[in-house]
């Protein structure tokens, strides 16, 4: 090529390089800042923390927050992405992404503290609830449980120690289930136990009992002779000759002991004024020994056939019998059928002091025993 030739062509082609370079600088210097990915990245990993702190359930406002934020990020941003590249702005983007990771950081830290909490609080409650089962169990003893009341005490447990297996994998959400039903049963359990406790309180019961010991006190005195006092309340079982006390031993009761006997089977000790009728020595009774009341007694035959015809008892119903003071006791709970059990060597110690015909007065609570004079 000529160097005249070279020289038109570059005439030709410098005012096209100018104008490219121009359009260049202008694409450049008007081209939109690009969106900022580190916030909305940043947002995006959060997800798996908040996964495994389970921070929808523990912190579900928040999380919810975090979550609608971030879903605001993601749609502005796949807008941006489809609008004309000049006419993209990415500032809203931007924005969207760091409150989303402001977000996301409030709901973590919801998440961990509300979990903790929520741990701290079941914990206690699991152990306030085995503390309130072992108490229900130990007065139980005594004041039995209906059978509706145990298996409702069996499911408390269960679901006790179900809740404390899964603390240990920290479903506390879980375990703040079981641990409320649980609640719910000895709620139950301990309303059944306190309205037996409270018969113990009631006016006209008292009164009644008051004066059957009264009775049988007087009848001592006049008498100059030994009977037996039995207070359920106290587990106790009193042996008063012309009017003092002159020794007392331990008693068990029916595993229903609290409540008056009333019909065969109902594991209840019967309340009122018996005698003894037979004293049953050694290989004459499976419990040691044993001293035969006469129950039912005159009074229970008609209460029992005042229920009847009140429709409270059915009539294939009997009131029952074979009520003893016997020996096997000691046992620290109540637990025989009705009769009232006491250790061994005080049944052999009672059954030496009374003879047939000895009165014998059950009762639910004597409030002035502590006022008995005591013997020798």
């Amino acid at each position: 090529m000529r160097i005249g030739d070279f020289t038109r062509m570059k005439g030709k082609i410098w005012p096209w390089a100018v104008f490219a370079g121009a359009m260049t600088a202008l694409a450049v210097l008007f081209a939109p800042d690009p969106p900022r990915m580190g916030f909305y990245s940043a947002a995006v990993e959060q997800q798996r923390a908040l996964s495994e702190l389970g921070a929808d359930l523990y912190a579900p406002h928040d999380y919810e927050a975090y979550r609608r934020t971030l879903e605001s990020a993601r749609s502005e941003l796949a807008e941006q992405f489809a609008r004309f590249y000049y006419s993209r702005d990415y500032r809203n983007f931007d924005r969207l992404s760091r409150e989303a990771l402001e977000a996301g950081g409030l709901a973590e830290r919801a998440a961990f503290d509300n979990r903790q909490s929520l741990k701290r609080q079941e914990t206690n409650r699991i152990a306030s609830i085995t503390a309130d089962i072992s108490d229900i169990r130990a007065r139980g003893a005594r004041l039995g449980l209906s059978a509706k009341s145990r298996t409702r005490l069996v499911r408390a447990d269960v679901l006790i120690r179900e809740a404390d297996q899964m603390g240990r994998s920290g479903r506390w959400l879980d375990v703040q289930d079981r641990v409320e039903a649980a609640e719910t049963l000895v709620g139950e359990v301990s309303q059944d136990q306190s309205e037996r406790s409270g018969r113990f309180s009631q006016s006209d019961l008292i009164q009644r009992w008051e004066t059957h010991v009264r009775e049988t006190i007087a009848w001592s005195i006049q008498r100059d002779a030994g009977v037996i006092i039995v207070d359920k309340s106290r587990n106790q079982c009193l042996l008063i000759d012309a009017g003092r006390v002159i020794k007392t031993y331990a008693a068990d009761f029916g595993t229903n002991g609290v409540f008056d006997k009333s019909v065969q089977g109902d594991r209840a000790t019967p309340e009122g004024k018996y005698k003894i009728t037979k004293k049953k020595g050694a290989g004459q009774s499976k419990f040691h020994k044993a001293l035969l009341l006469n129950y039912p007694n005159d009074e229970d035959l008609r209460e029992f056939r005042r229920a009847r015809a009140r429709g409270q008892v059915s009539a294939r119903t009997r009131p029952g019998g074979a009520i003893e003071i016997h020996g096997e006791g000691g046992q620290d709970k109540n637990w025989t059928e009705g009769c009232v059990a006491l250790r061994n060597s005080d049944m052999d110690d009672l059954f030496r002091r009374v003879d047939v015909g000895t009165p014998v007065t059950i009762v639910g609570r004597y409030m002035a025993f502590d006022r008995l004079g005591m013997g020798p």
